[in-house]
């Protein structure tokens, strides 16, 4: 007699053939259910079971055997991790790295992945067809869930990516023995030119080796292998590079296209790790981007943005011609018994010195002209003498202890103010070139790149500062990127709380990380030191620019105290707001709008 499944499947496709077909097959009949009886669906036991016993080795070989008869059937495999007659996918997998691993191989796999009842959660209850209701009291695993969201979720989201077989190709790992690493799961995939590349080692030991050659696959009735090149798309140009990111780290990785296609990707993974390449793109080097010199010192290492290395690099010279005057202007103390007017000129000639460099620097690389002001030096020196005029003042003033701290000027630090206020005028300088010129896209510390830089000049210094290196830069930063200044007949306190709200509503990072932004219950925290830190160098340096807005340098010096004095109230009214409001972001700015009214 016919056997009644394969005539059940027949009579569907010629009666009603828009029916979709799933078999519930169980003990490794997967492939029989498939291939002989023609079913469109079929729940694949054989990936929990092989999994879960690592019997890796013999799950490459059924995959291999399905790609060597008709690649298309592992469209038709249902993969999960557990059913109702199963143990939950916790008790089975973990919690831990093979558990995602695992989840994530049944996410990248050609097919239909299926997600069981309470695994995203946690649960650990065996539910049964006949349960009306959970017998255990469980609550979800809150850190298994926000891994689901950091890892599962984006993938899940991009599954065409990984859904068709016809580019599908499976790749053995061969170890530095020459030998194929049975325990390492290693494949290719794209669709609509994206490609991916996923590989998990589902074994407790390390693994590492190269991937170069896939496995055999039947295609258009004759067996071939594909390498790893062809199979993502790369040209065979030397002077062509590779870029990808890892989905689970987040890094990118560099790699020459050429050896790739010769020697394939090397590749090393700890016990039950994984990683899953993706946005795959091909570059050239150039003078401006030298991704060449980008690979070859990254060496394999993998990276936040290969394209902020690259401009990293291009950039070096600039780096170092600032790196050298932040020195200078730092290295040592300005002598004590020397005259003001004497400090600030050498200043005003150094930021002329830096300038020139700078542009010169920059024409080389971005081929672009940059032209320093004429007036430099005088405004960079008037700039200087403001900021020890206030010094002074500020030195001499009393119950302002918070922000004397906050600018260096109380006994500990004694010369730290002037080893802050240095570079923040040399920047804003450079900063202004740069915008004069029309170059400035966004703060000259970002778009140059000059964070770590600036940061390992303060590092050896801020012993005795107010921040630490980090936070010098992200305080200076902040500094630079209030562009727009508000009206001139802006008061303090309207001055300090627009530069505020400018800052957190610009979503600044430099902001937030300065000022220890902490987000919970859906507020936003922030540290009353840093405020008053912030606050007190957004006053010094609008005093300064007070040069800069009255050209009579008699009118200046003959309101210097008053000015200064409501420059301090100001900041202590805002300080009261910020504790009025319980040092939260948006009750500080709802509460400034308010008194405004």
């Amino acid at each position: 007699p016919q056997e009644f499944w394969r005539e059940v499947v027949d009579r569907v496709a010629e009666e009603v053939p828009d029916t979709l077909l799933l078999a519930e097959a169980f003990w490794m009949l997967e492939g029989y259910f498939v291939r002989t009886l023609g079913m469109h669906r079929v729940y694949n036991s054989a990936f929990m079971h092989m999994l879960k016993k690592e019997d890796n080795a013999e799950y490459r070989q059924l995959i291999k055997k399905t790609l060597e008869f008709d690649a298309e059937i592992l469209k038709r495999y249902v993969n999960f991790m557990n059913n109702p007659d199963e143990d939950t996918a916790i008790a089975q997998f973990g919690r831990g790295d093979k558990y995602f691993g695992v989840c994530m191989m049944m996410l990248t796999m050609p097919g239909l992945p299926m997600i069981g009842h309470g695994q995203v959660e946690g649960l650990t209850e065996k539910y049964g067809m006949e349960y009306a209701k959970a017998y255990y009291d469980e609550q979800p695993d809150h850190e298994l869930v926000e891994r689901h969201y950091r890892e599962v979720f984006p993938v899940m989201k991009q599954r065409s990516l990984f859904a068709e077989v016809a580019h599908f190709q499976l790749f053995d790992l061969y170890a530095p023995d020459g030998q194929v690493n049975e325990n390492v799961f290693a494949y290719t995939n794209r669709h609509n030119g994206k490609q991916t590349l996923f590989i998990y080692n589902n074994r407790y030991e390390a693994s590492e080796g190269w991937i170069r050659i896939s496995a055999g696959r039947l295609d258009n009735g004759s067996m071939r292998q594909t390498s790893l090149g062809d199979a993502l798309g790369l040209p065979g140009e030397h002077h062509s590079f590779v870029i990808f990111r890892d989905q689970r780290s987040g890094l990118e990785f560099i790699r020459s296209c050429a050896l790739m296609r010769e020697q394939g990707l090397f590749v090393a993974l700890g016990g039950y790790q994984y990683n899953l390449f993706m946005e795959f793109r091909v570059v050239r080097p150039s003078k401006l981007k030298p991704y060449d010199q980008v690979c070859e010192e990254l060496n394999g290492r993998g990276v936040a943005s290969i394209e902020i290395e690259a401009l990293s690099i291009s950039l070096r010279p600039i780096h170092q011609i600032v790196e050298a005057a932040i020195e200078g202007f730092i290295e040592k103390a300005d002598a004590k018994s020397a005259k003001p007017e004497k400090l600030a000129a050498a200043f005003g000639k150094a930021c002329q010195t830096l300038l020139d460099a700078v542009a010169e620097r920059f024409a080389e690389i971005m081929e672009k002209q940059l032209t320093p002001p004429d007036d430099i030096a005088e405004k960079a020196a008037e700039s200087y003498l403001s900021a020890l005029s206030y010094e002074s003042l500020l030195e001499k003033a009393e119950n302002i202890k918070r922000v004397q701290v906050s600018l260096g000027l109380d006994e500990e630090t004694d010369e730290a103010f002037r080893w802050l206020a240095k570079p923040l005028i040399a920047l804003n300088c450079i900063q202004e070139m740069v915008r004069d010129n029309g170059f400035l896209e966004k703060q000259v510390i970002d778009q140059w790149l000059l964070g770590n830089t600036l940061e390992k000049v303060f590092v050896d210094k801020v012993a005795t500062w107010p921040v630490n290196s980090t936070e010098a830069v992200d305080l200076i930063s902040c500094l630079l990127a209030r562009r727009t200044a508000p009206a001139s007949d802006a008061t303090p306190d309207e001055q300090l709380m627009a530069s505020i709200r400018t800052l957190h509503e610009s979503g600044d990072r430099h902001f937030n990380a300065f000022m220890q932004v902490q987000h919970l219950h859906g507020k936003e925290w922030f540290r009353e030191r840093q405020l008053s830190l912030l606050a007190s160098w957004i006053m010094v340096q609008e005093l300064i620019r007070r040069i800069e807005n009255i050209k009579n340098a008699k009118q200046v010096a003959s309101d210097e105290a008053t000015v200064l004095t409501a420059w301090l109230d100001a900041i202590d009214t805002l300080e009261m707001a910020a504790f009025v409001s319980g040092y939260e972001m948006g009750a500080l700015l709802q509460t400034a709008a308010n008194a405004k009214q």
